[in-house]
């Protein structure tokens, strides 16, 4: 989805102040579907799927924490390893899919799972 040449970024831009973030929430949202038996993300997972990198991918994914949409979950004791996220609030979260699936104008198996998620 990155890189759109038909305004859709200007659009993207305009309603979530920054043009990776339905990449990123389509690339959560797909990530953490029912089917795929994965329950936890990582920017990195995240980021690997989008073709873009952490550093654009991380903040994007703390504004869907401070939006109540993922929670971090505890690292180890030590405080190393991988941040690990997992979603909450399904009906907000189908919410955003299908906000960002509508403004995106993207076909909607991309969002697969938006209806029954959780």
């Amino acid at each position: 989805m990155s890189g759109h040449n038909d305004g859709t970024g200007e659009v993207l831009s305009a309603i979530f102040n920054n043009s990776a973030f339905a990449d990123v929430a389509a690339a959560a949202h797909r990530l953490l579907a029912p089917g795929t038996g994965r329950e936890q993300i990582t920017t990195r997972m995240v980021a690997s799927a989008t073709g873009r990198s952490d550093s654009v991918v991380r903040p994007v994914m703390l504004r869907l924490v401070k939006a109540g949409l993922l929670q971090m979950e505890p690292k180890s004791e030590n405080g190393r390893g991988a941040q690990y996220f997992t979603r909450t609030h399904s009906e907000r979260w189908r919410a955003l899919i299908d906000l960002v699936a509508s403004v995106t104008q993207m076909p909607a198996d991309l969002y697969e799972g938006s209806k029954d998620s959780e």
